[in-house]
């Protein structure tokens, strides 16, 4: 049926089995991380603007054309907006600054809904779900292969097995500082070639007019300077020991060059997990993110984000309808009159942890049952003046058409056996 107020834009209902994909996913991803020692917290919806300006980045477009602002009516919110969180990454920060728990590293996650103005296309909404992984306070480059081997982990048991991880290396901020000047002159030199796109991001943001390229920039880009040319020996050395860790782990990867990631606090290791044109998640460290929130000295820091929709969209076909089927109790009741009879029963067999409905509402017995049928229940009760009269229940198996006349509590025990499998 048509409705006068539609979904805004970007927006959707999740529904039936797409809903039940997302929780069974969202269930996964908890109880994995779990097993690497991380700790789900919350953080708000809504963050102060200049938190994602500093975070992100003044021209990056998730600030410049993505956020989505609420007017606030107390004028302590800076300029009297405040912001529906395009990512998690600087909440999460803030909480740890806030907060400064003594575990170290700080190990958390938080899954949610986060908000971009963008264009909304197949896998991309403006409102969307994301699970953010943080190490916070973690130096060590093991943690850098720790986590790219955790997702890896994860989404070859989700059943994402043909998934292609490319990794890239950003070195120290004086190193990127050093490149950018010749990077500079290259853009310069080949500008009259390259795609407006192109250099409309380069102006913004150097490292991300990478992402921009298009198929006539790519053999133009090819021969730009590459970053690792202006890595120093620590640099060096550390990315060859990720990539070293990570082959003696026995983990494919694609060292991708162009990998610079959408955000300007990425500093050292940048990584993505794709499948086919799908980036599904991604991630890196940002040490140098703590200086934004005042402190005098680094932070060392690596993280991830999944998007839910997106894996949700690749899960494998074992997760089709009959994956999340449950087994329920149907109630059918003759009559109308029956019916508190038939909702004791409910009540009952709710005590004892037996998911059932009761069918009120129905013309008659044999339209209760074709309910029960199109519901696909697998046991289906009956109550009628007989089981009323004799305190009895009458429960019929789908599977296996056998009908049987119970005692009530029997019944209860018997629903119990055949749904909950406990006897």
């Amino acid at each position: 049926m048509a409705t006068l107020f539609p979904n805004v834009r970007g927006t959707r209902d999740i529904l039936g089995l797409e809903h039940k994909k997302k929780l069974h996913l969202l269930n996964l991803i908890r109880l994995h991380l779990s097993q690497y020692s991380f700790d789900e917290i919350e953080v708000p919806i809504l963050g102060d603007v200049r938190l994602f300006a500093k975070t992100l980045g003044e021209q990056v477009d998730a600030v410049e054309k993505e956020l989505f602002l609420v007017r606030s009516r107390h004028q302590d919110q800076g300029d009297g907006y405040i912001a529906l969180r395009p990512e998690a990454t600087a909440s999460v920060f803030r909480a740890y600054c806030e907060s400064l728990p003594s575990r170290v590293p700080w190990r958390v996650f938080t899954c949610g809904p986060m908000f971009r103005y963008e264009r909304p296309q197949r896998g991309r909404f403006r409102e969307f779900w994301q699970c953010s992984i943080e190490m916070i306070n973690a130096k060590s480059i093991f943690y850098d292969v720790e986590i790219i081997l955790m997702l890896h982990d994860l989404f070859t048991k989700l059943g994402i097995k043909n998934h292609q991880i490319d990794i890239n290396f950003l070195g120290e901020s004086h190193e990127r500082s050093v490149y950018l000047r010749e990077l500079e002159n290259f853009f310069h030199r080949e500008k009259s070639r390259l795609s407006p796109k192109i250099i409309e991001a380069f102006a913004k943001n150097p490292l991300r007019a990478f992402d921009k390229k298009t198929e006539s920039d790519e053999e133009i880009l090819f021969s730009a300077p590459r970053l690792h040319s202006y890595f120093e020996k620590e640099s060096s050395e550390k990315w060859e020991k990720i990539k070293d860790l990570l082959e003696k782990n026995n983990l494919n990867y694609n060292e991708n060059l162009l990998l610079v990631r959408g955000l300007d606090y990425y500093s050292g290791i940048v990584f993505e997990f794709s499948f086919g044109s799908n980036v599904f998640c991604g991630g890196g460290r940002y040490d140098g993110l703590g200086s934004i929130f005042g402190s005098n000295s680094e932070i060392p820091s690596i993280g991830a984000g999944i998007g839910i929709d997106r894996v949700c969209m690749l899960l494998a076909e074992e997760y089709n309808e009959s994956f999340f089927d449950e087994k329920v109790v149907g109630i059918a009741v003759q009559k109308n009159m029956f019916d508190e009879y038939a909702f004791s029963f409910s009540r009952a067999l709710h005590e004892k942890g037996c998911k059932n409905e009761v069918f009120f509402d129905k013309d008659s017995l044999r339209s209760a049952l074709r309910k029960g049928e199109s519901d696909k229940v697998f046991l289906m009760t009956i109550i009628g003046e007989m089981e009323q009269n004799t305190r009895t229940i009458t429960i019929k198996r789908f599977d296996t058409g056998e009908q049987m006349l119970l005692p009530f509590e029997d019944a209860i025990a018997k629903c119990k056996q055949l749904i909950c499998n406990v006897y």
